[in-house]
């Protein structure tokens, strides 16, 4: 089988997935929880300037995004970069909504 044109981007997602379940593992008095957290964050960031190249990545970067719980002013440029994916994607719906909702 082909390897996914996204398969650094899910793969990238896949380790957030991860990296959060283990901040949630953790109890709030270990030393661990802050560098944990701060690599997850991390992988916030770079998941928001990697280019979806299929839908399924796309819509998968969109939940990233929308669970991170970004500033607002980060948000907009997150937003540009999204477009750039929905218009090479061939994506014509309504722009996500991308703040949680929880």
């Amino acid at each position: 089988m082909a390897e996914s044109l996204d398969a650094a981007l899910l793969s990238a997602i896949e380790e957030w997935r991860d990296v959060w379940r283990e901040v949630g593992r953790l109890d709030d008095e270990d030393p661990a929880i802050g560098g944990t957290a701060e690599k997850a964050i991390r992988l916030e960031r770079k998941i928001a300037r990697m280019p979806a190249m299929t839908p399924e990545g796309y819509h998968a970067k969109v939940e990233v995004i929308r669970k991170a719980e970004f500033d607002e002013d980060v948000l907009l440029g997150i937003m540009f970069l999204l477009c750039g994916d929905a218009e090479r994607l061939g994506i014509t719906d309504a722009p996500p909504e991308l703040r949680a909702d929880w």
